[in-house]
């Protein structure tokens, strides 16, 4: 039944309903809806309005501008200041239509930070602030992301006179109307339980009521520390979620070139062990090196039975995996004679030789080792710098080749690395001092780099909501449907 179900959906990425916007046939359209225009001076009527005004970090914000004169040119500039004072900003110019109204849903940009129908544009090209770049050049690489989930999101949008290029955004622009708007990651009821085991370090997310909840495990990539986001969004959805930091957090080391799947036993087993969750069933999701962790996880741990990776390797990468004591995956080398990689100004990409894209690779993640009543979705993205989607072609291969259909793949053309739940913003590099490509010696890993995450904007924020859509569903019919729960009223 869920295969069906995926086929549909996939019919649907594939079909009109998510084809790209024809930015030519939108600018026929607009001038049909104007005429002739001529730019007039300003109304004291303008105003800006965004809906909801405080809502979840899902919820689309529908910008609306309206008071301005007839084919008079603005520039929306949209700020934000992360959880560590980073101011971030995006910006983009438009031309009001014959009724005075600039509608992001409707309208098209005309520059800026982005050009076409994008009604979500403003708040995913977000980028660190020019100013913050000249003090320190890394952070126009910095990934903005909610660091403390029990406080909203606050943004700022304003709407500037004429087409400003970005150096004069910061240089006494007309303000012709302003607004605020906050996004949540948590609903009220929901609670936040530190988690410290005997190894574990992480945060469990409890949805309201006492259970038991569907649970789900959640792992990210190398960059460490404990990002908290999605579990919180997915608590807000009715599941009992364990963000599970793996290094980088607390007294956890930094990565390694072994991890041991015992650490993440001992997180499966107080998931089992809590009172609150259903513990016979459980799910999971990961993102890049996470996925990879959970595929794994996946076919030693049978009571997984729905798993979403997101952009994983078909290989482990710098990393042996152990399982009491015991070699269960060994590491794959990265280097020049295994990919391709190129590096300029301190930036990498890299994606794997043909050779090594096979389905009988060696050290390849064993898809055929899932239980067969676990659902395996892998969705990856073709232009995220490493041609993550041949990898997940691999996997989902290996488990047909071994007569099994629960693993399904998802491509999503122009889309890029990271996959957030929306409407988190789209970034095309991150900073990371844990590079696990080899030097040309063999002698160690090449430093710390800004890696190549790639994709469009446009393509990246459809398919982070198709990821989380089709997530949410596999979730629903694996943890809620076959246990016979029932989630919480949204």
């Amino acid at each position: 039944m869920w295969s069906r179900r995926l086929q549909v959906g996939a019919a649907r990425w594939w079909g009109a309903a998510w084809s790209r916007p024809s930015w030519h046939r939108a600018q026929a359209e607009r001038k049909r809806d104007t005429g002739p225009l001529t730019v007039a001076a300003r109304d004291a009527s303008t105003q800006v309005t965004v809906t909801p005004e405080n809502g979840m970090m899902y919820d689309a914000p529908h910008v609306l501008v309206q008071g301005l004169q007839p084919g008079q040119l603005v520039t929306l500039h949209l700020t934000h200041t992360d959880d560590k004072g980073l101011p971030f900003a995006s910006y983009a110019h438009y031309a009001a239509n014959n009724q005075g109204t600039v509608d992001l849903l409707q309208q098209q940009s005309l520059g800026g930070r982005f050009k076409g129908i994008f009604p979500v544009g403003l708040i995913t090209t977000l980028r660190s602030t020019p100013e913050i770049i000249k003090k320190k050049p890394k952070l126009r690489w910095a990934r903005l992301f909610k660091r403390d989930v029990t406080t909203p999101m606050e943004y700022t949008v304003s709407v500037l006179d004429g087409h400003l290029d970005e150096d004069k955004l910061y240089t006494n622009p007309v303000t012709l109307a302003s607004t605020s708007f906050s996004r949540n990651h948590i609903t009220p009821g929901v609670r936040r339980i530190e988690v410290e085991g005997k190894s574990i370090r992480g945060s469990l997310f409890l949805p309201p009521g006492p259970g038991p909840h569907p649970a789900v495990l959640d792992l990210f990539g190398i960059q460490g520390n404990l990002l908290e986001f999605r579990s919180a969004l997915l608590a807000s959805k009715g599941y009992a979620a364990f963000a599970l930091s793996y290094m980088d957090y607390k007294d956890l080391p930094p990565l390694s070139d072994k991890l041991s799947i015992d650490y993440f036993e001992e997180g499966l087993d107080y998931m089992r062990r809590h009172p609150e969750l259903q513990n016979d069933k459980l799910g999971f999701i990961g993102s890049s090196k996470g996925a990879e962790i959970g595929i794994l996880l996946s076919t030693i741990f049978h009571d997984i039975k729905a798993a979403v990776a997101i952009n994983p390797y078909h290989l482990s990468i710098g990393v042996d995996f152990f399982h009491r004591d015991k070699l269960v995956l060994e590491w794959t080398r990265i280097d020049t004679s295994t990919a391709h990689v190129r590096l300029k100004d301190n930036q990498m990409k890299a994606w794997f030789r043909d050779e090594y894209v096979s389905w009988d690779t060696d050290n390849i993640l064993k898809t055929e080792g899932i239980a067969p009543d676990c659902h395996l979705l892998v969705a990856s993205s073709d232009r995220d710098g490493s041609l993550a989607h041949r990898s997940a072609l691999c996997l989902s291969e290996r488990a047909r080749r071994h007569n099994r259909d629960n693993v399904h793949c998802l491509v999503y053309p122009g889309a890029g690395h990271i996959l957030d739940p929306p409407y988190h913003h789209h970034i095309d590099h991150i900073w990371t001092s844990v590079n696990l490509v080899q030097s040309k010696d063999g002698k160690g890993n090449l430093p710390g780099i800004a890696q190549y995450h790639g994709g469009q904007p446009y393509w990246t924020a459809k398919a982070a909501e198709d990821v989380w859509q089709r997530g949410l569903e596999l979730f629903h019919i694996k943890l809620v449907q076959e246990t016979g729960l029932t989630l919480p009223p949204p």
